[in-house]
């Protein structure tokens, strides 16, 4: 249903109808509209034969929320249609209906199908306040054979938190196997989120689950005890009685054990001697770069002065992979030792040494051609232009850390951050060679991805790029000089110091004869979730000193996170969402006059909330209807992928996800035979921040049907890109997926139109960076340029990779960046 929303609050069609009837006088001769169907009758159309009947039914049942309860049979039955969207829908509408549900719920459990157990799994994820009463059940499917039941109910379990952790200690002695991995999987996910739960067990005592786990460590797969080390430092234990655990896990056979127990023995602070006797030969001689890098990062930690460790440091300077060089200078200067080497020296070398060949244990079907290393995370995805006229286009991107505390060394500098304060910088690498161009400080962690405009007429592009709080910069291309950095004043200052998201080139608004700058200006992470955030707000700039030509607060009030689009005749429209993970919001568009007259009120309502979760993920703009005017395709936060006609704003069809959610923006390419654009869509499984698994499908651009899907175990991933890699004129999928646990990524590369899937696996760091696609150097080849980082935040070391497509360059590349080949929403067609 389309509205113009005018206040924060909203009537319901529902709600509307019923004061309709409430006002009707009898008797006048008007029946006035039919009655709405009732919760039984929508719960028979489910034995409709046609699938959007089923669809709908439970699509309206979920709207009802608890009024649905008399459909819960019904519900918990359809748990098992063969239409995936109509058991998303049944999933949803259970989870609304609450606790009255629970009984339905909880049969399916016991005596459902594999497809109706995860249906009745993520009915209690979707549940805002999930119950305790359903624990004994989901605890019997952890040692079910089928893994997707397992990852649901982890995911179950993890969103429950610290009302679980007694449950799974107590189950913890008596299983073996697949359940032991999922108990401490589960935990692992709780110690995340609740990480006092375990030391104060049982029931807030103070004994903790150090017994529980340490006994059931040495009889656990691989995999369950790299879980059940990550865990050393929360369990409640004495420092001596962590470390000499810790000790031990770190001579492990298995490296994810290693690497686990490494990382958990950078949060005890201060430590013993036995652990830092262990880190100090891990650093020194254990196999995995992984293992090397979080045992560097937590000598680094330790405080330590040990000859033995500072030795393998300095010996670290040398090591084959550039990260852990890195790190281990970086554990000297927060060690304060100069003995051999001064600090500076140590900074230098651990980034002076050629890019290594290769970042991955596994044969790569895309060469690094070059990679550069350097400090903190990679959120920002990258950009390319040619900012020192050699030919080729550079990278500019985006980094940071967000909320540290206590100091880091940046560009061999010690740096200081209080409490929900980041550190940000943006950095300028040739293209050619990956040496750097230049770097310049931001006030804060800069994620959004760079808008090349002109401001200082050098020729030279430009650099405007937006991170937290207040963090809104604009750098000269050509020397990375700070041109302008975004400051509230007046009423602005009220606005508190929320995010500023990807900024977008719009026309001419205020007569200087230069392209302004359309922004979102939104989200506060320093808030818990579901607490009350400040409404986001659109925003248009000056680009050539910042300065604020108008801004408007979201028409529903709500906390903004979406990229908005200038997009329609002469860009005139502006696109943009509400809400958040735990705040409901909506998609919107709106003239960009509106903004500068500060009033979203008259804003249409492409796309309204389910739940309470709202907008995240960038659109994508494509004309799916053969009208000749760009359709919009959205993947909403609460699992919808849904596509918008752009002349009448109707839906035009739309799918949902069950116990899913997003922050990948969809891309668009030709996977099929026909010549209608079809959808890539990414989904995480799970409930932030929990999540277990990643769903990918690609979709019919005509009516959604899927032409492809699979789900697959690492739970985090870019937004997908778009290229036809075989020439078959057709084009394929290119989506970095991310491990939760031991920060590797893959590559992979699904053909949707025969179904095969290729993959380079166990890349060094974590991607959560779009790659960006292009003939960098103009010689009719394509390259690919990735960003990942490596290590816990404020541990982290970033890489960025030049790769060979070996693909020639066809004239078109479908969808080749963040935000589309020209990084303006819009797909490239044939």
């Amino acid at each position: 249903m389309l509205y113009h929303r005018y206040a924060a609050s909203r009537v319901t069609p529902i709600a509307a109808l019923l004061v309709v009837l409430a006002f009707a006088s009898p008797g006048c001769g008007d029946p006035g509209p039919p009655a709405p169907p009732t919760p039984v009758e929508l719960a028979e159309r489910f034995t409709a034969p046609d699938v959007q009947t089923r669809r709908e039914a439970g699509r309206a049942l979920a709207s009802l929320r608890r009024r649905a309860a008399p459909a819960t049979a019904a519900l918990a039955a359809v748990l098992d249609d063969a239409d995936p969207d109509t058991r998303a829908y049944a999933s949803l509408a259970l989870g609304a209906v609450g606790a009255e549900a629970l009984p339905a719920i909880t049969q399916t459990l016991a005596t459902g199908s594999s497809a109706a157990q995860q249906g009745a799994l993520a009915a209690l994820v979707a549940m805002k306040a999930p119950p305790t009463e359903a624990v004994p059940a989901v605890l019997s499917l952890l040692a079910g054979e089928d893994p997707n039941v397992r990852r649901h109910a982890i995911l179950f379990l993890a969103v429950l938190g610290d009302r679980a952790a007694g449950a799974l200690i107590e189950a913890l002695p008596t299983s073996g196997g697949v359940e032991t991995v999922a108990i401490a999987e589960s935990l692992r996910m709780i110690s995340a989120i609740a990480a006092d739960a375990l030391a104060t067990m049982p029931e807030g005592g103070g004994a903790g689950a150090f017994p529980a786990v340490t006994a059931a460590f040495d009889g656990a797969p691989a995999e369950g005890r790299a879980h059940l080390a990550a865990l050393g430092s929360v369990l409640g234990a004495s420092d001596e009685e962590a470390s000499a655990w810790l000790a031990a896990a770190l001579k492990d056979d298995d490296a994810r054990v290693r690497q686990a127990a490494a990382e958990s023995s950078a949060r005890l602070g201060e430590a013993r001697a036995d652990v830092v006797n262990a880190l100090s030969e891990t650093v020194a001689s254990d196999p995995s770069p992984f293992v090397r890098h979080a045992a560097a990062y937590a000598l680094g930690n330790s405080g330590t002065q040990s000859p033995d460790a500072i030795d393998a440091l300095i010996q670290a300077l040398a090591d084959m992979d550039a990260r852990v060089r890195l790190r281990a200078s970086h554990a000297l200067r927060s060690l304060k030792v100069s003995r051999g080497v001064t600090a500076g020296e140590a900074y230098t070398a651990a980034v002076g040494f050629p890019p290594d060949e290769a970042s991955s244990d596994a044969p790569d079907m895309f060469p690094v051609e070059w990679e550069a290393t350097g400090s903190l995370s990679a959120f920002s995805s990258p950009r390319l232009a040619d900012l020192n006229g050699g030919g080729v286009l550079d990278i500019v991107i985006g980094l940071g850390a967000e909320r540290l505390s206590g100091e880091y060394i940046l560009y061999g500098e010690d740096r200081f951050a209080a409490l929900h304060e980041g550190i940000g910088y943006v950095v300028a690498r040739d293209g050619a060679t990956g040496a750097e161009l230049w770097h310049a400080d931001a006030r804060d962690e800069l994620f959004g991805s760079p808008l090349f405009t002109h401001i200082d007429d050098d020729g030279v592009p430009d650099v405007v790029i937006g991170g937290r709080r207040l963090a809104l910069h604009a750098f000269s291309g050509a020397t990375g000089t700070e041109l302008w950095v975004y400051e509230p004043v007046g009423e602005a200052v009220q606005y508190g110091r929320l995010n500023f998201y990807t900024p977008m080139e719009i026309p001419d608004r205020n007569g200087d004869g230069r392209p302004d700058i359309l922004v979102t200006h939104g989200g506060d992470s320093s808030r818990p979730p579901f607490t009350p955030r400040p409404a986001g707000r659109l925003m248009v700039l000056n680009s050539v000193n910042g300065a604020v030509l108008g801004s408007a607060a979201m028409p529903d009030s709500a906390e903004c996170y979406v990229s908005a689009y200038a997009y329609g005749p002469s860009r005139q429209l502006a696109l943009f969402g509400s809400g958040g993970e735990t705040h409901s919001g909506s998609l919107w568009t709106v003239p960009v006059t509106d903004i500068l007259a500060g009033d979203l009120s008259r804003a249409t309502e492409l796309l309204s909330p389910m739940t309470f979760k709202g907008m995240v993920a960038p659109p994508a703009l494509a004309d799916l209807t053969a009208d000749g005017t760009p359709d919009i395709v959205a993947a909403a936060f609460d699992g919808r992928l849904a596509v918008v006609d752009g002349s009448t704003h109707d839906v035009v069809w739309s799918r949902f996800v069950a116990a899913a959610e997003t922050w990948a923006s969809p891309a668009i390419g030709y996977f099929n035979d026909d010549d209608i654009p079809d959808v890539f869509a990414s989904f995480s499984t799970g409930m932030w921040p929990q999540y277990v698994a990643s769903y990918h499908a690609a979709f019919d651009g005509r009516n959604g049907d899927i032409l492809w899907e699979q789900t697959e175990p690492h739970p985090y991933m870019a937004s997908p890109v778009a290229v036809d890699v075989d020439a078959d004129g057709r084009d394929e999928v290119i989506v970095l997926t991310a491990d939760a646990w031991y920060h590797t990524s893959d590559i992979v590369v699904v053909d949707v139109a025969d179904g095969s899937v290729r993959r380079t696996s166990g890349l060094r760091g974590r991607a959560v960076s779009t790659p960006v696609i292009a003939d960098m150097d103009g010689d009719g080849t394509l390259e690919m340029v990735t960003a990942m980082w490596l290590g816990p935040l404020a541990g982290s070391t970033w890489t960025i990779q030049r790769r060979s497509l070996g693909i020639a360059d066809a004239g078109r590349i479908a969808w080749g960046a963040y935000l589309g080949t020209n990084y303006d929403g819009v797909f490239v067609g044939r």
